[in-house]
């Protein structure tokens, strides 16, 4: 991957490593990204948020403060002040402020989620993957395997640690 900027980026924010920034993107003040990393067409990378080894698709915004970490973030996905490790957001989702991907077990034991009713190991890092069109509430906390489907709604505080069918809610 060869290094492209063709988006606006602040001279107060730092490019590290091989990135990509496309057409009409916004890297804003204080922001950092470490390649490889990819930010696509009018993407927003906002004041002071980290983006690190991850791929934030056309249209996503990475708000004010959020961390991105090892991710892809998929288009038109909107994140405020939240950690994402790991893990892959679909499209359309939004996680309102505050809300976190756990990443990692505790007791550092493998990270494993429910496939098809077989529990698979991921490894030592996996966050969760979320489905299109899914709406995370502030301060929710996903644990680290959890699968969420399509256009479920994650209320406010909650503590999910199953997996979510499509069009569920935790609570």
């Amino acid at each position: 991957m060869e290094s492209r900027i063709e988006g606006e980026v602040s001279e107060k924010a730092i490019i590290e490593g091989k990135v990509v920034i496309g057409e009409g993107a916004k890297i804003m003040e204080n922001a950092v990204i470490k390649g490889p990393a990819y930010i696509g067409k009018g993407a927003v990378i906002g004041t002071g948020a980290l983006v690190r080894e991850s791929s934030i698709e056309a249209g996503a915004v990475v708000g004010f403060s959020s961390e991105v970490a090892r991710s892809i973030v998929s288009s038109n996905s909107k994140l405020h002040h939240n950690y994402v490790g790991d893990s892959v957001i679909g499209k359309e989702v939004y996680m309102g402020y505050g809300a976190v991907t756990a990443n990692r077990r505790i007791d550092n034991k493998p990270v494993r989620a429910m496939v098809k009713g077989k529990l698979v190991e991921a490894g030592r890092k996996f966050g969760c993957a979320i489905g299109r069109g899914t709406k995370v509430g502030v301060n929710a906390m996903i644990m680290p395997g959890v699968l969420i489907g399509r256009n479920v709604l994650v209320y406010p505080g909650a503590l999910v640690k199953r997996n979510v069918e499509d069009g569920g809610v935790a609570k």
